[in-house]
């Protein structure tokens, strides 16, 4: 919800909603897997960690770029898989979608995190 679509993985049964409260709480209710990808830059380094904490408190696995905010917020393997290459995402998503044994580990830790 509210990605540029231009930013998009090649990864089947993916959908790209633009955003609005409504979207996002749909999207929330009924994602996998949260994706938070962000560009190395200054005006991302000034950006907070809001969709993350979304993702924590939804109870959801994530994917992220490894910026400050968000490294600060969520331990890798625990509650979230950090990539850093278009490839590192692609093996990332790959692997926690086949491995749903592995996601929940991260949604449990997660929905303990956000009580």
């Amino acid at each position: 919800v509210g990605a540029d679509p231009s930013m998009a993985l090649p990864l089947a049964d993916t959908r790209y909603s633009p955003w609005s409260e409504k979207n996002e709480q749909d999207a929330l209710a009924t994602a996998q897997i949260g994706l938070a990808p962000m560009m190395r830059g200054e005006w991302e380094k000034g950006k907070s960690a809001h969709k993350v904490s979304l993702y924590l408190a939804s109870g959801l696995p994530f994917v992220a770029s490894p910026l400050e905010a968000l490294v600060s917020l969520s331990r890798q393997g625990v509650h979230c898989l950090f990539a850093e290459t278009p490839d590192d995402w692609v093996r990332l998503l790959d692997g926690l979608l086949s491995t749903p044994r592995s996601a929940e580990k991260m949604a449990a830790a997660n929905r303990e995190w956000s009580r």
